[in-house]
Parts: structure tokens; sequence; C-alpha cells
């Protein structure tokens, strides 16, 4: 990471940066003043994670695929935000919470700003291929 840079965690509504490995509280006035790129990671508990078989398509058709796939397991209006990632060999869908919905129309220029969106659990799927995550712990 450069001094242009910063990593802003959003967890339990708070907002903190990552430092030296700390949460430091952080105000919304303070990112919109910052003149580096903003990071930000949503904390894991925003999402709620289903895996599918892992399908070889991309764009419109994956999404296509994944709602259907929701729609056999959830009433459609618990299903209304989500997204799909697709890493080496696997693919899972993550259902966007309401609260963090509320979140981004109540703050957009703290979405806007951010340069890379992403979580915890959405880093390590994309750094391991395999792993098994329970309490936020890579085991």
């Amino acid at each position: 990471m450069t001094t242009t840079e910063k990593i802003c965690y959003l967890k339990n509504n708070e907002l903190y940066t990552i430092e030296n490995g700390s949460l430091i509280p952080i105000t919304l006035e303070e990112i919109e003043t910052f003149k580096g790129k903003i990071n930000l990671l949503l904390d894991d508990n925003f999402f709620f994670y289903v895996g599918m078989d892992h399908v070889s398509i991309t764009g419109k058709k994956l999404r296509a695929v994944a709602k259907n796939y929701l729609n056999v397991i959830f009433p459609s209006n618990l299903t209304n935000n989500y997204g799909v990632f697709q890493g080496n060999g696997y693919t899972f869908i993550y259902i966007i919470s309401d609260e963090l919905m509320s979140l981004i129309d109540e703050y957009p220029n703290l979405f806007s700003l951010a340069r890379k969106i992403t979580t915890p659990f959405t880093e390590l799927s994309s750094r391991y291929n395999e792993f098994i995550y329970s309490d936020k712990i890579k085991t």
C-alpha cells in the first residue's frame, strides 16, 4: 500500500481505516477529503453467501443462472439484491442485506469514491483455491 492509498473497513455501521493492522475510526468527511485512492472493505455480515455448482458462463447469462438458482431455494423477495463471484473452479452467489442497501442509499459518496470494494470472504476466495471459512478463520 502506498501513502496515497487508504483501506477503509465498514463494520457494524461504523467506518474504520486499517493502518498497521489496527482499526482506527474515521469519518465520511475525512474520506471525502482524502486525495488518494480508497479501497473499501465491507464486513461479511452484510452478505449471505450461497455456493452453487461451477458453471462456465459469464455476464448476463451467469446472473440469470444465479437468479434461477436462488428462486428455487428462497422466496424471490429475499433475493432482490445479489451478485455472483467466480473463482478458479467455483461459483458463489452473495445476497446483499437490506442494511447494506440502506447504507449505500444513505452514503452514495462513500461507495462512489471507492476504487475497489470487496469483502474478507471474497479476498480469501480469490487468493486460495481450497479453504474452509468458519468464524472468519482460514483453516
